[in-house]
């Protein structure tokens, strides 16, 4: 993700991209430290303790947050269309291997952020499932 800082190769910048990747590397040692020391493996959400929930809700956030910073990018579609691809497809393989250990609202804010879903659409696939 660092690498994408410099194929940046248009005057327009994305604010605070730097801090969202730093930011983004340190809840991910924090959270995988986490599940790693207390032998989580695809452990369902309602299982885990109530600082593995917090740490990684922090990581799926702060990769989410790269992800929309990257969905919004319209220099490096054109400059550097490969590095924008292969950052797009980082993110959501870091996000698929956090998915099993968040809630529905972080996995339904990804389909907002990321994949362009309509809040309003969510919102009638929650109030037709209940």
């Amino acid at each position: 993700m660092a690498r994408l800082g410099h194929k940046r190769l248009c005057d327009c910048e994305v604010p605070g991209f730097n801090f969202f990747v730093g930011d983004a590397v340190h809840h991910l040692c924090c959270v995988l430290g986490e599940l790693e020391e207390h032998e989580v493996a695809r452990t369902a959400h309602a299982h885990m303790t109530d600082v593995q929930v917090a740490l990684t809700r922090e990581a799926y956030l702060s990769v989410l947050a790269i992800g929309q910073a990257l969905r919004q990018e319209q220099g490096m579609a054109f400059s550097a269309p490969d590095a924008l691809a292969a950052g797009k497809a980082a993110i959501d393989r870091m996000l698929d291997a956090l998915a099993p250990y968040v809630c529905a609202a972080e996995t339904n804010l990804r389909r907002i952020v990321i994949d362009g879903i309509a809040p309003e659409a969510i919102y009638s696939e929650l109030s037709d499932a209940s």
